[in-house]
């Protein structure tokens, strides 16, 4: 895409600058977020003057990373709801087996036409659809905000290999998207299950805990190792997503390490569970710079407050250690997250009014 930098429309351009700014390395990175907020704000001006939907729709995409300032999640919902309002508008949430294009590979290069003069492929469509729909449940499951698309309105062919370009890269990238869709599906399951107000929760979804349990990354000998960790990372924060619910809190402060220790007990299990991702979580971030989407943070707060919420149980000696050690190692990745993430920021001076002052070894918080 490079090679061909000048044929990619402007609003799309400055978008994915706005989201590659985060991958800069510098020594100095007091810069970053003001230079993804010049790029966001140059989108906001190009976005009256784009006629292309489809380009939209991708900008949108990119936008919906961008969790800057007080409004920051206002302006990721909005994004995320103006891209799958495209994605509806243009019919690419109705395009599965239509206009006689088949799955085969003789036919993957038809072209459908989404309006005057403008063709695009089957195999972007699909792909720009299910990215939508990711990204979709990601948003609602960090800001809570209701899910724009209803599963059973589609008609949309899954992604296969074909759909992605030949090439030495094209096994790895349908590695990286399929584990990718298959964690936002389980978000899917989880806030349908857990989330929604009671009378409209799926009530038999009785797999749920099994398949987070037994999910595992596609075709992983194809990809980075970068990518394995940031599907594991995910992953960790559906599982955390899906445990927090099932930990009756109130109990769990009352009844302390006792309730916690019953044998067998289903509040034992899970806790045990907590702290297995929640680890895996903190090990992961710490051992690689996780630094290009706003759900790694959101991630980091589920396990500080998960560790709040325990530390209120009367610890055993091993129980105040993991305490310690884990508030002190996930404050640490705040910190060194604020010069990315307005978001991470913010909740560290949130942090230091709530947590005890010997996790915080600088005053210095952006």
């Amino acid at each position: 895409m490079l090679n061909d930098i000048k044929t990619i429309p402007i609003m799309l351009l400055n978008a994915m600058f706005s989201s590659a700014i985060r991958f800069d390395t510098a020594e100095d990175k007091s810069n970053i977020r003001n230079r993804s907020n010049e790029f966001y704000d140059r989108c906001k001006l190009l976005e009256l003057v784009e006629t292309n939907k489809i380009t939209l729709i991708q900008s949108y995409l990119l936008l919906s990373i961008h969790e800057e300032g007080i409004e920051g999640a206002t302006s990721s919902k909005e994004y995320i709801t103006k891209a799958c309002n495209l994605c509806g508008e243009l019919a690419i949430t109705n395009m599965g087996g239509s206009n006689g294009i088949s799955k085969n590979q003789e036919n993957k290069d038809n072209e459908l036409s989404s309006f005057k003069k403008v063709h695009y492929r089957k195999r972007i469509l699909t792909r720009l659809f299910w990215v939508s729909f990711c990204c979709d449940r990601l948003v609602s499951a960090t800001c809570g905000r209701e899910m724009y698309y209803n599963p059973a309105d589609l008609m949309v062919d899954s992604v296969e290999l074909d759909d992605f370009d030949a090439g030495e890269d094209q096994e790895s990238d349908f590695a990286i998207f399929s584990s990718w869709c298959s964690i936002c599906k389980l978000i899917d399951r989880i806030q349908c299950s857990l989330y929604r107000p009671p009378h409209n929760r799926t009530l038999l979804d009785h797999n749920l805990e099994a398949d987070l349990l037994n999910w595992y990354i596609e075709n992983e000998s194809q990809m980075k190792e970068s990518f394995k960790h940031s599907l594991k990372i995910y992953h960790s924060y559906a599982f955390i997503l899906y445990l927090r619910c099932k930990v009756d809190s109130i109990s769990l402060i009352v009844g302390g390490s006792e309730l916690n220790n019953i044998e067998g007990g289903a509040t034992s299990r899970h806790m045990s569970l907590i702290h297995h991702y929640s680890s895996l979580i903190v090990d992961l971030i710490e051992s690689n710079k996780f630094i290009h989407h706003v759900l790694i943070v959101h991630a980091i707060l589920h396990v500080i407050a998960l560790i709040q919420l325990e530390s209120k149980m009367q610890f055993e000696d091993n129980g105040e250690l993991y305490y310690k050690s884990m508030m002190g190692r996930s404050i640490k990745i705040l910190e060194n997250f604020k010069d990315y993430w307005w978001f991470a920021g913010a909740a560290l001076r949130l942090c230091k009014v709530v947590i005890s002052p010997e996790y915080f070894k600088s005053d210095n918080i952006s």
